[in-house]
């Protein structure tokens, strides 16, 4: 009898001792995962303050310009109000992707990218917009018994327990929904039985915190769905997008179906890698969720000729010339200036797909864009767009520190100044070749194309872009003359002039934000009344650099354009004027320059990126008027 007394002893005294253990081991847990930062972080997956209204944030898109009708529906996909709608009535498809506006239309302002990681897309949406299918094949997979537990599930601890007894390992965890989401907002991924413990006391905190449709929400819009277009996908909205393009809305059935089984492992039944795998997944998980009636047992699936165009569908979308949703991105990240956010996409992702042609014909060169475009009336820098490819570095310093050799784009600034010096369009200029005596030696400059004009007027040498008659003049009107007039434009000019002239014909290095600045004092300059003519020279693109590869539609415009291409390739600039914005354009090889000379220019590179958003960003052109600038506002990204 005493033996029993004291057996009953020991087991009272263990068992307070494991509830005291078990209290002190709760109170740790949530001390170092307070209830209120679970209740703060939770609610921010639950609840999503609407944008404030912005009218800078809207793209006004015009009557009669084209888009791309892609770029429109992800665009709309990812914007703040998502169910949007673009009535088919208001366009018309012109060809293939290509559509016109039939009226005007405003889109609503981008939505705020709620993952903070970088190259990551999570856009958090209430629980009303989550597919019935969507949520409650969740729950007919991942834990049956989601409705009636309150945190943890102990038969399916239980089933897991002996599994892994079996198994000798962790095989398997036996997680509630509510358990898994504890994870993935507080705990690692270590496999012990310490961070096991951990997620079921937050999991408990998180039941008596919140209702299960909010557990739910908060668990679809935190999940991670692998990664597509090069960035991460966080929650259902964006998963919805990149494996189909649609609205979550607009799933079917099995396309749901789809999205629940990539859960278990998005890498290991990644759609591009593993296609069969993943078969072979959905096939499991749709007998499953028909047998437990949570689908009809006449649910259409895919065959296998469907499966491989869904996989061809993302294979073009995953190719680096497109990424439509990683343009999104990385224009999220860009402050307002003179384009709008829709432009703002529609520019990313032309500069996307120029660099990656780029990268292809020169697949060795570290090769980058730099862009910037700004209003010509307002100086100040938060009306400048500014653009650079590598992300991970920083674009003003790219934009205002680096400097790269601008080549021909300086020539029409010294053009001008010659006709200041008493020169005019309509002189005639030998085109034959000329020496100059320099003290490091004897030098003659050559020209990028043959010439058989022996003479030519100024106006024919700036459109061919020539550069003897540019040296000829120079050495007519006087090099310290022609330096002094240069010297407000272009900072940082080597004198005398006289021993350096190969910066006329722009041996000169640059950043694009000083480019920029000097052609803006230039059109200054040019659109008063003391215009010299240059600008009228350049704005016809059927007779300048640009005229082999200029479209059809820009072809009939006017606008100031100048190329320029140094350095056997590798600085290839664009400039452009319409009479509202100013742009800069550069595109070329940032590191390793030594090396054979690579197969880009100016106007296959640079102007091709300016033409792509010109004709694709919903906006009408407007001919080139100097005078019509420089009275009268300039809205955000007007027409040109």
């Amino acid at each position: 009898m005493r033996l029993k007394s004291k057996l009953l002893q020991a087991f009272c005294v263990a068992i307070g001792i494991g509830i005291l253990a078990s209290c002190v081991f709760v109170v740790a847990t949530l001390k170092q995962i307070p209830l209120a930062e679970v209740r703060d972080v939770l609610t921010r997956s639950i609840t999503k303050s609407d944008l404030d209204k912005d009218q800078r944030l809207e793209s006004k898109l015009e009557a009669g310009a084209l888009l791309l009708h892609s770029n429109l529906k992800t665009f709309t996909h990812l914007s703040s109000n998502p169910t949007m709608y673009i009535d088919a009535t208001k366009f018309e498809r012109v060809s293939g992707d290509i559509i016109a506006l039939g009226e005007d239309i405003s889109l609503e302002a981008p939505a705020k990218n709620d993952c903070l990681e970088v190259y990551c897309v999570q856009l958090r949406r209430p629980f009303r917009e989550v597919p019935s299918v969507l949520w409650r094949g969740l729950i007919g997979i991942e834990d049956i018994r989601f409705l009636g537990h309150v945190g943890f599930d102990l038969r399916a601890i239980a089933r897991a327990l002996v599994r892994d007894v079996i198994s000798m390992g962790f095989v398997e965890g036996g997680s509630t929904i509510t358990q898994q989401l504890a994870k993935n907002l507080f705990l690692s991924s270590e496999k012990s039985i310490w961070r096991k413990l951990k997620e079921l006391v937050v999991a408990v905190a998180i039941e008596v915190k919140f209702e299960k449709d909010e557990i739910i929400q908060a668990y679809l819009n935190e999940v991670y769905w692998g990664v597509l277009q090069g960035v991460r996908v966080k929650g259902f909205h964006a998963a919805s997008e990149l494996y189909f393009k649609k609205l979550p809305r607009d799933l079917v059935e099995y396309e749901a179906v789809i999205l629940v089984s990539l859960l278990k492992g998005p890498g290991y039944y990644h759609p591009l890698r593993h296609l069969d795998r993943l078969q072979q997944r959905v096939a499991t998980v749709t007998q499953s969720l028909i047998d437990k009636e949570v689908l009809p047992s006449s649910m259409s699936v895919w065959n296998d000729k469907r499966w491989q165009q869904w996989k061809a569908q993302l294979e073009k979308d995953e190719k680096l010339t497109a990424r439509p949703v990683y343009a999104w991105w990385v224009s999220q990240s860009r402050r307002l200036g003179p384009i709008e956010p829709y432009g703002q996409f529609v520019f990313t992702q032309a500069a996307q797909k120029i660099l990656a042609e780029s990268k292809s014909k020169a697949p060795e060169a570290d090769l980058a864009v730099k862009a910037l475009v700004t209003s010509w009336k307002d100086e100040q820098v938060v009306n400048n767009f500014e653009y650079y490819s590598k992300i991970e570095r920083d674009t003003s310093v790219a934009l205002n520190d680096e400097k790269h050799q601008v080549g021909s784009t300086l020539k029409p600034l010294i053009y001008a100044a010659l006709i200041r010096l008493g020169n005019s369009l309509d002189r005639s200029v030998e085109t034959a070749e000329i020496e100059l005596k320099l003290k490091s030696g004897r030098w003659s400059p050559e020209e990028s194309h043959h010439v058989e004009e022996e003479y030519l007027s100024l106006a024919e040498a700036l459109k061919q872009s020539l550069n003897r008659p540019i040296i000829r003049l120079a050495q007519e009107a006087g090099f310290e003359k022609l330096e002094s007039r240069l010297g407000e434009f272009i900072p940082g000019l080597l004198s005398p002039l006289s021993q350096y002239p190969a910066q006329l014909l722009g041996a000169v290095e640059l950043s694009v934000s000083q480019l920029a600045g000097a052609y803006r004092k230039f059109f200054d300059q040019e659109c008063s009344e003391q215009g010299s003519g240059i600008i009228q020279v350049l704005d016809d693109p059927n007779q300048t650099t640009i005229k082999r590869v200029v479209g059809r539609v820009m072809s009939q415009m006017r606008f100031f354009g100048k190329t320029g291409t140094t350095n056997g390739g590798r600085d290839n600039w664009f400039i452009f004027f319409d009479g509202k914005i100013i742009s800069a354009i550069w595109v070329g090889q940032e590191t390793k320059r030594s090396g054979k000379d690579l197969p880009l220019y100016g106007s296959s590179t640079a102007f091709r990126i300016l033409q792509h958003y010109l004709l694709y960003r919903g906006k009408l052109f407007n001919d080139l008027n100097c005078a019509a600038s420089m009275s009268g506002d300039n809205p955000i990204d007007t027409a040109i």
